[in-house]
């Protein structure tokens, strides 16, 4: 991209990737953060009540992926990969989430917490971060990888499609607790 280039609408990041496995959805939030400081949330918790994001009835208890849950144990389980868009239907731990299955919350496309127009503005060049922190001791968990996909108007004058992924899995990323 040009050193110009910008988030000049909602709708040019396309969609965010991240596979992981966690023990316990509730204890995670989960954000992105664009090179000047903007940032996306695409989790936040408030461990037994509703959380900032739905506002109302949220799930504390469930698995992302499959982790292994055994005292001790520090071995990955699998991944599943998760998919935010702008339009997804339900936050991902929205206790109403038809992903919800058997106390798992199975892949697919969800919504963010705050509006996607608050990466408006953002330089597409330079780090961008997915933040993961655990906000409790409850649960364990492992993150494979993640990307962002934009839908900006220079990929067309590059001959790149909208569908091109930049893939963030070597850097730019940061688990905190």
């Amino acid at each position: 991209f040009s050193d110009s280039a910008v988030i000049e609408d909602c709708s040019d990041v396309k969609k965010i990737r991240a596979k992981l496995e966690h023990a316990h959805v509730g204890a995670l939030d989960m954000w992105v953060t664009c090179p000047d400081g903007s940032e996306l949330i695409l989790l936040s918790n408030n461990q037994g009540e509703s959380d900032d994001c739905n506002g109302g009835a949220d799930t504390d208890a469930a698995y992302l992926g499959e982790p292994i849950v055994e005292v001790g144990n520090d071995t990955a389980g699998v991944g599943y990969t998760y998919t935010w868009r702008e339009y997804g239907f339900y936050v991902i731990d929205d206790a109403n989430n038809s992903a919800l299955e058997g106390g798992t919350i199975n892949p697919g496309s969800y919504t963010s917490c705050n509006d996607w127009c608050a990466l408006e503005g953002c330089p597409v060049n330079g780090t961008w971060t997915l933040n993961i922190a655990t906000v409790d001791s409850l649960g364990d968990g492992h993150f494979f990888d993640w990307n962002i996909q934009f839908e900006h108007g220079e990929l067309d004058s590059l001959g790149l499609s909208g569908s091109e992924a930049l893939d963030l899995s070597g850097g730019g990323f940061n688990w905190g607790s």
